[in-house]
């Protein structure tokens, strides 16, 4: 994996195939490449798949002590868990903006979220993990996140433009205030 990119987004998408490749496939190889496109495609990851495949491939195959990682049955396995509120159908992106806005106090670390959010072309929604006076370290992956805004669009462009706004806003500290 040396060739390829490193840091948190690059992890949560070797995770991402990790979690979803069927170890007990007839072929390996040709499982983990439609994990490792699916995963690159829901992510607009720019990561080539074939040498993504490889890494990976090399990755489940490599001897850890008593066997490797494509030794164990998908049964045998549990893959990250998903920590997520479950909304009701009826509830809107615009309808959490407001309760957040409601409910959160003006120096909560995500108050600004709903007014950013609510610039984006793009349905958002907003997963939000810490409290106000929480401390929030470096993100390292899916489980330090301080917050995910989840996002969706018909126009993959669309999508993709408010994508890079928001990796932006983390990049300006827009989205964070630190103390």
């Amino acid at each position: 994996m040396n060739d390829l990119p490193a840091g948190p987004e690059f992890g949560t998408l070797v995770h991402a195939v990790l979690e979803t490749v069927d170890t007990s496939a007839a072929d390996l190889a040709v499982e983990v490449r439609r994990s490792c496109l699916r995963a690159t495609t829901r992510r607009l990851s720019t990561v080539d798949v074939d040498v993504l495949a490889a890494a990976v491939s090399a990755a489940l195959t490599t001897p850890i002590g008593a066997g490797t990682l494509a030794d164990v049955a998908p049964s045998d396995r549990l893959a990250e868990l998903d920590f997520e509120f479950p909304v009701p159908k009826h509830v809107t992106v615009s309808g959490m903006a407001e309760l957040i806005q409601r409910h959160l106090p003006p120096d909560d670390p995500l108050a600004a979220y709903p007014d950013l959010l609510a610039t984006l072309s793009s349905q958002t929604w907003l997963q939000k993990a810490p409290s106000p006076g929480d401390s929030v370290s470096i993100t390292t992956d899916l489980f330090s996140s301080p917050g995910i805004v989840f996002m969706t669009h018909a126009d993959a462009e669309v999508l993709q433009r408010d994508y890079e706004t928001v990796r932006e806003w983390e990049r300006a500290r827009r989205l964070f205030t630190a103390t």
